[in-house]
């Protein structure tokens, strides 16, 4: 196995640090030992490549083990003698290659036949739960998914860099108004597995002149929000962004995954003392009115008023604002209440076009697009946060707005279009 996709598994982009464990010793040798994928084609080990295998290994780190083994296809290369399919060393994404008796051929040449045949060899090596889906060229030429991907809004350069990310099991309830079953059939339908959702992690960052500009900071790496988060610094450097450079922090809402990124973790010291953090004064009163301590809000938001109560409502350089005002030259709120009481998105413009930022509108993604009037329990104001999606939504496709989202799957900006009652999400890059 390679050093970047060893990395993969050792804390990299999908950052589970604990899954090193869970692989066997020649699964981390390199190259590859294709006789090892060879026994577990022939005999895979319901000790160490089956269910009981991933007794205890958490989702994130199954995740992380199955993009590893979808990076283990794609640097596999097969050898055809009377007919039967061998396995030969690994080599580098992009530049392996598949020979037969009819003579060489390059990797995007390979057959739909050598490709099930990778998969079901990382699948029965890794003790995948079920076999890996190849997604094609394209995907091939991109060892390790990017941290961050850059978009231009006229003179404003914006950047959407991964924090992390978890998979959350689905539980019963996780909707309110439609059945589990329902929600279920949306995920297969969708191409995600019915028992869990994906969920990602986002900051944006504007970069106006000489200053950067967050939008939102991120968790913080808090462990309530689970291994592999708070990378925000090290998409920053790989998209070139220095944290020194952050002159005004944006707040969208005050949950954590917003706004721990701001303090550290033990002393809750500033981790940007010189920057200017714009917080929507409906969300600050919201989150320091008497009694808020006693509300419960769900497990990731325990203790959570008390922490903004010592940090965000005491700061010397937090600067609240009220309605829709613009917040710099080229940026405007755009009230959005209901995920959180007080919550705005942001709305970017220059040259003639407009990128809206919209915060936690929606969280299930993909799924909810097609669903907007699903009440998700995650929101503090199910109903509420319904009728701000769809107001938000329209107002992307009447004015042709590129959108991002916080927890959107990368990649995580493109355009809105109506389909019916529902709304067709189109990536961009």
């Amino acid at each position: 196995m390679r050093a970047v996709d060893r990395d993969l598994i050792r804390g990299g982009h999908y950052g589970q640090r604990s899954c090193e464990p869970h692989l066997k010793a020649e699964h981390m040798a390199a190259p590859t030992n294709a006789a090892i994928v060879k026994k577990a084609l022939a005999n895979p080990e319901p000790s160490t490549h089956g269910p009981e295998r991933r007794k205890g290994m958490s989702a994130a780190c199954q995740s992380a083990i199955r993009a590893t083994a979808e990076l283990f296809v794609l640097n596999v290369s097969f050898v055809e003698f009377d007919s039967k399919p061998t396995l030969s060393g690994a080599r580098p994404v992009g530049t392996l290659d598949h020979q037969s008796a009819q003579g060489d051929r390059t990797m995007f040449e390979t057959s739909r036949r050598d490709l099930i045949l990778g998969a079901a060899g990382a699948y029965a090596l890794f003790g995948l739960e079920r076999p890996i889906t190849f997604v094609g060229a394209a995907y091939a030429q991109q060892s390790v998914p990017p941290s961050f991907r850059k978009y231009q809004v006229g003179d404003i350069e914006v950047f959407s860099l991964i924090d992390g990310g978890r998979e959350i099991p689905f539980r019963d309830g996780t909707v309110k108004n439609v059945s589990a079953e329902q929600v279920k059939t949306a995920l297969r339908a969708a191409g995600r597995a019915d028992n869990q959702t994906s969920l990602r992690y986002n900051v944006m960052a504007l970069k106006l002149r000489d200053q950067v500009v967050l939008i939102d900071s991120g968790t913080g790496g808090h462990p309530v929000y689970g291994e592999g988060n708070g990378r925000l610094f090290e998409s920053m450097a790989a998209a070139g962004l220095d944290p020194k450079a952050v002159k005004t922090i944006l707040i969208s809402h005050l949950h954590g995954d917003h706004i721990y990124g701001l303090m550290n973790n033990e002393t809750n010291a500033q981790i940007f003392p010189n920057a200017e953090i714009v917080v929507p004064a409906a969300e600050l009163k919201w989150w320091t009115r008497p009694g808020v301590e006693s509300i419960d809000l769900g497990p990731t938001r325990k203790g959570l008023a008390q922490r903004i109560q010592a940090t965000v409502a005491t700061w010397k350089n937090v600067r609240p604002f009220d309605g829709e005002p613009e917040l710099l030259p080229g940026v405007r709120a755009i009230e959005a209440p209901g995920h959180s009481p007080g919550m705005v998105a942001h709305l970017v413009s220059s040259g003639g076009k407009q990128f809206l930022v919209a915060a936690d509108v929606v969280n299930l993604s993909p799924h909810i697009q097609t669903n907007p009037e699903w009440q998700l329990a995650i929101d503090q104001d199910p109903q509420m946060a319904v009728e701000t999606r769809k107001k938000i939504f329209d107002r992307a496709v009447a004015d042709k707005l590129t959108i991002s989202g916080t927890h959107w799957l990368m990649p995580n900006v493109g355009t809105l279009s109506r389909d019916g009652k529902g709304y067709v999400f189109a990536a961009e890059g």
